[in-house]
């Protein structure tokens, strides 16, 4: 087993129950719970998605005929009046992003929903999975594995992502978004665990 708190250095304190869970072989489910309480506090403490509005209003403009490296250009812009927080070039990428994948939305509403559902998987790949993947390709799990648990999670959070989504559209500010308590799960007891080890 590798030293945890070693490999775990890099990984921020939201994620890094996520983190031990993933290392530790925790089944999928306690692993969604851990990414999901991990994310609603990373999107609490990292300030949500600045310039939700402005940027919802540069797809919208792309969508409309306007050029797409224009918009790119808006959302650096935009990074200025930011401060270059972590969150604020996350958003960029997301919008980069959505622009990149192509069939975009055409109502401010829809494409705030939508660069928010990014934003929330960015932070994931960026805080967690990025992280990860440097560390794993050290201790055996091949990238196209790696990948494909990193697909299986992303799927297992979609719901808790566009919950969060809607949360962000309501307040960008993240402020009022909640880390959910991790569900408690029933412990064996200590005659199974000792009839486990024994059989």
């Amino acid at each position: 087993m590798p030293d945890l708190d070693i490999l775990g250095k890099g990984i921020p304190s939201c994620f890094r129950e996520s983190y031990r869970l993933i290392c530790g072989g925790a089944a999928d489910d306690d692993v969604l719970d851990g990414c999901r309480r991990g994310l609603s506090l990373a999107l609490k403490r990292g300030g949500g998605i600045p310039g939700l509005g402005a940027r919802a209003g540069l797809v919208v403009a792309v969508s409309g005929g306007v050029d797409a490296l224009d918009a790119v250009s808006g959302s650096r812009a935009l990074l200025v009046t930011e401060a270059g927080s972590r969150h604020a070039h996350l958003a960029h990428r997301s919008l980069q992003r959505l622009l990149i994948r192509g069939d975009l939305p055409t109502s401010t509403a829809e494409a705030e929903r939508v660069l928010a559902e990014y934003l929330c998987r960015e932070v994931l790949d960026h805080l967690l999975f990025s992280k990860l993947g440097v560390e794993f390709s050290t201790l055996g799990p091949t990238n196209e594995e790696f990948q494909t648990y990193r697909t299986r999670v992303l799927d297992g959070l979609e719901g808790p992502i566009a919950t969060f989504a809607r949360q962000l559209v309501t307040d960008p500010s993240g402020a009022s978004i909640q880390a959910p308590p991790l569900r408690r799960r029933p412990r064996p007891s200590t005659a199974a665990l000792l009839a486990e080890v024994v059989g």
